[in-house]
């Protein structure tokens, strides 16, 4: 089956991705200490990415690489396997994220995944950061890392669910630390997985309501100039790459997604 992403509503095109890009460029111009992104991204081209994790067109080219040979991979697989897609949010705040270390985020939940299901999983999925905003200021805003991921097991999704519970927990500011529902369309479960840019997320306490207690939700908002600055000045060393989460699975040199 082929997984054509450039076919989806909305999917963003190259246009708007360098429209991204000079935003993203004239808020870190203003920053010494992000020299080095700025010229990553100004010397970005077709045939020469630059593959920073900041960068808007590669982004979007990463995107249309390997959604098509993930979603490949997971449609040969359902049907002796569940396919969930899976939120995981780390249980943390504005002191514990003032440094960012993706490497060591990554190497966390692996660990995690092996020790809470050993082979009975394969896992695939993308980090994802929001700058997480409370609306009536119960708690400093924050990039909060998080992950969106496509669980293929034989496993109930009860169970899956459960066992990640105890890890990633509810806290005053997490509230759904763990989301876990089957998959209806792969296309859009991992395009969803590796985000096109990174947002504000605005939480609020949702009172319009009739059919439920007043709970809180959340909007999202596009980055200002300062939050693109902080947040670019926490992730300047990495690579769109290392947005990549890979268990039991590999990339071969073929361009073909295989077990371990």
């Amino acid at each position: 089956m082929k997984f054509d992403i450039l076919k989806m509503n909305n999917f963003e095109s190259l246009e708007d991705c360098q429209k991204r890009n000079s935003i993203i460029l004239k808020a870190i111009q203003e920053k010494s200490n992000l020299e080095n992104i700025k010229h990553k991204i100004e010397s970005c081209s077709e045939f020469n990415r630059c593959q920073h994790i900041l960068c808007s067109c590669c982004k979007r080219e990463f995107r249309c690489q390997y959604v098509p040979l993930i979603c490949n991979f997971a449609s040969a697989m359902k049907h002796n396997y569940n396919l969930y897609a899976v939120t995981l949010l780390e249980p943390l705040d504005f002191h514990s994220t003032k440094h960012i270390d993706v490497h060591k985020l990554k190497n966390t939940l692996f660990q995690r995944i092996k020790r809470l299901f050993g082979h009975n999983v394969i896992v695939i999925g993308g980090l994802d950061i929001a700058y997480n905003v409370d609306s009536e200021s119960k708690w400093k805003p924050f990039f909060h890392p998080h992950w969106h991921l496509l669980f293929i097991t034989k496993l109930d999704r009860a169970v899956v669910r459960e066992n990640l519970k105890k890890y990633y927990v509810q806290t005053d500011i997490i509230k759904r630390p763990v989301r876990t529902v089957r998959v209806r369309s792969l296309r859009k479960c991992v395009s969803y997985m590796f985000s096109p840019y990174f947002t504000k997320r605005v939480r609020f306490l949702n009172t319009q309501s009739k059919v439920r207690n007043p709970f809180y939700d959340s909007k999202e908002y596009r980055l200002n100039k300062k939050e693109i600055q902080k947040l670019a000045s926490r992730i300047k060393n990495y690579n769109i790459k290392d947005m990549l989460f890979l268990y039991r699975c590999r990339f071969r040199s073929d361009n073909c997604l295989s077990m371990t």
